[in-house]
């Protein structure tokens, strides 16, 4: 047998070889074990967020409903006809971002405003950042962004104002059977 063809052989039985040992390996996770190093966290809010979230929640009563810790990608989208790398930047903002609490209307669940609780780390330079983002993000399209700062206590008429402003908001109207004075 001519050398050519021998060597065409061994080529060939290598490359199988190498082609089914690939294929095991993507099948078992690239020949390492899948771990899964997750823990539960022991709440999903903090606990200044889980005082706002009862203030908040009879504030809004049955006017509203309030959802928290929703990723931003599930409320801003990106507009259509933006260019592709534009978009995937875009995207890629809001995909790792989340907001402390959505406002949505009980009827059809359209989100009305996300609200921010505004802690000690809202000082910071990055916090600062991601805000005005956010600010930016929201006013671009055309969503109402209510900041609350973080304290021991809320009161319960101010926080029901700042929802009675949102009636007014163009999109939102008065709901039907809502208060038009403050309580």
């Amino acid at each position: 047998m001519p050398f050519s063809t021998v060597l065409l052989l061994v080529v060939v039985v290598a490359g199988a070889l190498a082609l089914r040992r690939f294929e095991q390996r993507s099948r078992s996770g690239a020949g390492r074990a899948t771990t899964f190093p997750y823990y539960a966290r022991r709440a999903l809010f903090s606990e200044a967020e889980r005082a706002f979230l009862g203030v908040l929640e009879e504030a809004a009563g049955e006017h509203y409903r309030v959802f928290g810790k929703v990723r931003l990608a599930d409320v801003l989208g990106v507009q259509r006809g933006t260019p592709a790398g534009e978009r995937q930047r875009a995207l890629n903002r809001v995909l790792q971002k989340h907001v402390d609490f959505v406002v949505c209307r009980p009827a059809d669940l359209v989100v009305v405003a996300l609200v921010e609780l505004d802690d000690a780390t809202h000082a910071r330079g990055d916090r600062r950042t991601r805000d005005a983002f956010l600010e930016r993000a929201c006013s671009a399209a055309g969503v109402k962004l209510l900041r609350f700062p973080a304290k021991s206590g809320y009161v319960l008429t101010q926080v029901r104002a700042a929802l009675a402003e949102l009636e007014a908001t163009p999109g939102v109207g008065p709901l039907p059977g809502a208060a038009t004075t403050n309580p």
